[in-house]
């Protein structure tokens, strides 16, 4: 294997120019700079061997399926990398340019200049994060060093969770650094199909829903939140009313895996971990598609050195339209033709009913839909006489124009004698419709009891039994207004007490709760609790929280590797009864 490493480097140009200058562990200096070359340093049966991090133009080689069938039950867990390891980014890398000695040729590296060039794929923000490598030690060709970051880019963008499970021997065709296919159901519950429930069972979404049976997660602002099968006749939901809920989404799949690790455990088993490592339908990486196209790269400060591999031909396969699947009208979105293949000298015409097209004969452009509904992009590209056409389809929804739910007020009597029947209304200063109402009573004496007429209305009767100081509470919630329910996914800062949720919509007051669909939070949150957005470390996307209105900060400690999501509640207020 390390003879053909050694081919394989040759021909895309990569070669070792530097020195060791001092003793190295020789298994993590090998397995550090392997990846500098898209190589990877793996072991087989105690045999260390050399093998191509992705391969270019050739099919990955899959060494097995694996599926519910051969997968021992309950051993099998999916976690997703952390939000900042699976976004695209910029690399800056650093390689050193050797200059010769003027009037001799033969003095090589002479005067040596350290070089940086900054690398990101077409349709990638300017302002997107910036990671740096540095490979001047012993990189002297840019189109190495540019290399190195043009992988590091995909890796961002494409590689985005991976996979433990555990398989009997007989089952365990694998190796690791080689891949396979593992089939799955996943079951997602997405925003975009969510709605409303209302009193008489009337559903309230963006879109209609058909008459059928769903699998949903239901909320009635009284319990914890259900699995349910949904049942929906003629826009309304049989046998349910004065609720929230999201549609499931199932969806089976198979995709391809690299085996990062193997190793037996107690019970005999073979415990794997893999990466997604995505593949076409021909089984080609996705990390290398258009590897070599200069117009799927935005390259800055690059010399022009002329290190190019010399077996690289040029090839033109396919073309495929990246960029997001919803639209608000008159707002514009980003988008991009990724080619497939190598060369260059590619030319690019962006068209489509009820579009407009910020620049349509560039690679990358910004597409503005005039009118709500569904809407088709298609781009053409040509090189040597070649055309080929991918389409895109956007769905253009028309802009939030609702007003707010304002504030919520409850008016009705503070007092009263046990046993005490007081009727409380909560009333809003915004002009939301299709309202959602929740009472409860969070403050009770001891001794004393509380118990309703009803707590799904905007006008509730609490009989009040006991002598004390009570306190009322009425939630209110819309999904036809500005300020609707938000339901987000949250990262946690320990150190900073902090939580994480891009583009949150918080204000301080709010109420939110969290939930963990895979580890626990942190020490200091409980699922399915309310907590108060505080004023102090609120940003567009950050925030912190109290256990009360206005309250302290709360200190969160423990672990936060788990997979979370924060829910904003609708708005309330608070009344005391005191009770004689």
């Amino acid at each position: 294997s390390f003879a053909s490493a050694t081919d394989w480097t040759r021909t895309r140009g990569y070669f070792w120019d530097g020195a060791l200058p001092k003793p190295v562990n020789i298994r993590t200096w090998g397995n550090d700079t392997a990846a500098l070359f898209l190589l990877d340093l793996i072991t087989r049966n105690g045999v260390s061997y050399l093998q191509p991090a992705v391969l270019f133009g050739e099919p990955e080689q899959i060494t097995g399926l694996f599926n519910a069938g051969n997968i021992v039950e309950g051993s099998f867990k999916l976690s997703y990398l952390d939000q900042t390891e699976r976004q695209p980014v910029r690399v800056s890398v650093k390689w050193r340019e050797e200059r010769r000695a003027e009037g001799d040729g033969s003095n090589r590296g002479l005067f040596p200049v350290t070089r940086e060039v900054s690398v990101r794929e077409i349709g990638v923000s300017e302002t997107a994060p910036l990671e740096s490598i540095d490979v001047s030690d012993f990189c002297t060709s840019e189109r190495h060093a540019i290399d190195v970051a043009k992988l590091k880019c995909r890796m961002k963008r494409l590689v985005t969770h991976q996979v433990t499970f555990e398989t009997i021997p007989q089952q365990a065709t694998l190796s690791p650094g080689r891949c396979f296919r593992l089939a799955m159901e996943t079951v997602a519950y997405e925003t975009a199909r969510n709605g409303a429930i209302l009193a008489d069972g009337t559903i309230v979404t963006s879109e209609p829903i058909p008459d059928g049976t769903y699998d949903a997660l239901v909320w009635d602002g009284s319990s914890q939140t259900q699995e349910v099968g949904l049942v929906i006749l003629g826009g309304r939901a049989v046998d349910r009313g004065q609720a929230v809920f999201c549609l499931a989404e199932r969806n089976a799949t198979e995709q391809t895996y690299k085996v990062q690790s193997m190793a037996f455990n107690d019970a005999g088993n073979i415990a794997v971990t893999a990466l997604h490592w995505p593949t076409d339908e021909d089984g080609l990486s996705l990390i290398s598609d258009g590897f070599d196209v200069a117009q799927n790269w935005i390259i800055e400060g690059a010399i022009g050195t002329t290190d190019a591999p010399g077996t690289i031909t040029a090839s033109f396969t396919g073309v495929t339209i990246t960029g997001p699947s919803t639209l608000t009208v008159g707002v514009a979105g980003s988008y991009a033709a990724v080619v497939s293949g190598t060369g260059a000298g590619f030319t690019y015409s962006w068209t489509g009913a009820g579009l407009t097209f910020g620049t349509p004969t560039a690679a990358s452009t910004t597409i503005t839909a005039s009118s709500s509904g569904s809407k088709t992009a298609s781009c053409a590209v040509t090189r040597g006489g070649v055309t080929i056409t991918d389409t895109h389809p956007i769905l253009a929804v028309a802009a939030d124009t609702t007003t707010t739910i304002g504030t919520v007020t409850i008016t009705g009597s503070t007092t009263g004698t046990s046993p005490a029947a007081i009727t409380s209304t909560a009333g809003i200063s915004g002009t939301a419709t299709d309202l959602v109402y929740s009472w409860t009573a969070p403050v009770i004496p001891a001794g004393g009891t509380v118990s309703w007429s009803s707590t799904n209305e905007a006008s509730a009767t609490a009989v009040f039994t006991g002598a004390g100081t009570y306190q009322l509470a009425c939630r209110v919630s819309s999904y036809v207004a500005t300020d609707r329910i938000v339901d987000k996914a949250v990262t946690f800062n320990l150190s900073t007490d902090t939580a994480t949720a891009t583009a949150h919509g918080f204000a301080a007051g709010d109420q939110v709760t969290f939930t963990a669909s895979s580890g626990d939070l942190p020490t200091g949150l409980l699922q399915q609790t309310t907590y108060w957005v505080r004023s102090g470390g609120l940003t567009t996307d950050d925030f912190t929280l109290a256990e009360t209105p206005g309250g302290a900060l709360i200190n969160l400690t423990g672990t936060a590797s788990g997979t979370y999501r924060v829910v904003r509640l609708g708005k309330s207020d608070l009344q005391q009864v005191v009770i004689s």
